[in-house]
């Protein structure tokens, strides 16, 4: 008879001041041993974290299960945010950024909230600070190749309100090259070179 076997799983990502995706270790306890499995194509982007959970396999099983873990975490997770920003003016803040227009928004750094990123990205991209979010929007998902990896972004929009007094400063280094206000009737130059992302945005803003 088959006797169960219990394997204790300890599942460690962590991400780097770069930004750049840890790796997934595995430290596994089998029959009363310790071995480590470094599972080099398993990256996550996100905050480190401990994850432990003991599950009982058979030992083939065990081999799906490691497989699996190996082919769902190709695909790295990216959690981002950013803003809608509305002006006295009722006026939008859009950049200009790789041949489209789009709005700020960016990757989530350890140990901040949704809420904080929001804003922080804001501020970065555009030199646009006094943000005051009003309310969540909606969450947008896109999924791109990078580096023979798929790469699924998850982005939660906030509407916020600023002004127009402050100079806009793009950032350069993030290959922003123009910032503009856009009143609503100026919309169609945005809606013919943007993302279907950004339309999603503007239309959970009530601004379509």
């Amino acid at each position: 008879m088959w006797k169960r076997k219990c394997f204790t799983v300890i599942a460690i990502y962590r991400t780097f001041p770069s930004r750049c995706p840890g790796k997934w270790f595995f430290q596994i306890e089998f029959d009363g041993l310790n071995f480590q499995e470094l599972l080099r194509d398993c990256f996550f982007v996100g905050h480190g974290v401990k994850i432990k959970n003991s599950i009982c396999f058979r030992p083939s099983a065990f081999c799906l299960y490691l497989y699996s873990i190996m082919i769902i975490s190709k695909k790295v997770l990216i959690q981002a945010a950013g803003g809608l920003v509305e002006n006295e003016k009722s006026e939008i803040l859009f950049m200009f950024r790789r041949g489209k227009w789009d709005l700020p928004k960016g990757k989530l750094d350890p140990g901040e909230t949704l809420e904080e990123c929001a804003l922080r990205e804001v501020e970065e991209e555009t030199g646009v600070g006094q943000l005051n979010i009003e309310k969540f929007l909606l969450t947008t998902l896109h999924e791109y190749e990078e580096l023979g990896k798929v790469i699924e972004k998850k982005t939660h929009w906030y509407y916020m309100r600023s002004n127009s007094l402050q100079p806009l400063v793009p950032q350069t280094e993030e290959d922003i090259t123009e910032l503009r206000w856009f009143g609503s009737g100026d919309f169609g130059i945005v809606l013919r070179n943007t993302y279907p992302a950004i339309v999603e945005v503007l239309r959970a803003g009530g601004l379509l």
